[in-house]
């Protein structure tokens, strides 16, 4: 599918057509790219340290998110960078994502550690980075709220009093989740 579809839009006899065809283009390099597909992942690395500037809007997260799975520490810096210098809030909202998909524990507690510090993401941002380090690692958020317990307790107990959302979702999680992470941490 790779080959027939390839990375560039090709002429086509209808706007129905090309139309069709990007739609496919896209799902078909998605796919493969979070299969880690050999050859789209080159690709995309590839594209992403030759100028992720070149890289079309469909692909950059998935572009920014494989670079931070597969080049580890340098990959993780220059996602961090694009995100500090971007100049629109979908790219850095894409490098935000992807700054949570490291496989390594101590760059997703990094994540965590740095999209929290009050300084760094903005506050509406912030989400990004917890939904995207839990999807990746649950277990890894989950102490890290741990040990973050005595900076959140005082603010979850005023929360609580005042916002039933916060027991209603732990209310509403399953019995298999609270069995295998534990106690609420707050």
């Amino acid at each position: 599918l790779l080959d027939k579809f390839g990375w560039e839009s090709k002429e086509s006899s209808s706007t129905a057509d090309l139309s069709h065809d990007s739609t496919l283009r896209q799902y078909v390099i998605r796919t493969l790219g979070v299969a880690h597909h050999k050859a789209v992942v080159d690709e995309l690395k590839k594209r992403f340290w030759n100028g992720w500037e070149s890289v079309p809007a469909e692909y950059l997260r998935l572009c920014f998110s494989t670079v931070v799975r597969q080049d580890g520490e340098k990959g993780y810096q220059a996602v961090k960078d694009i995100y500090e210098n971007a100049d629109s809030a979908l790219l850095s909202r894409h490098a935000l994502v992807a700054l949570g998909k490291s496989p390594e524990k101590k760059l997703q507690e990094k994540s965590l550690d740095w999209g929290t510090d009050g300084k760094s993401v903005r506050a509406q941002d912030v989400r990004w980075i917890l939904a995207s380090v839990t999807k990746t690692a649950p277990q890894v958020v989950w102490e890290w709220f741990g040990i973050m317990k005595p900076l959140i307790k005082p603010v979850a107990a005023a929360l609580r009093s005042r916002c039933s959302c916060l027991t209603s979702c732990w209310t509403n999680t399953t019995s298999s989740s609270r069995k295998l992470y534990g106690e609420v941490p707050v």
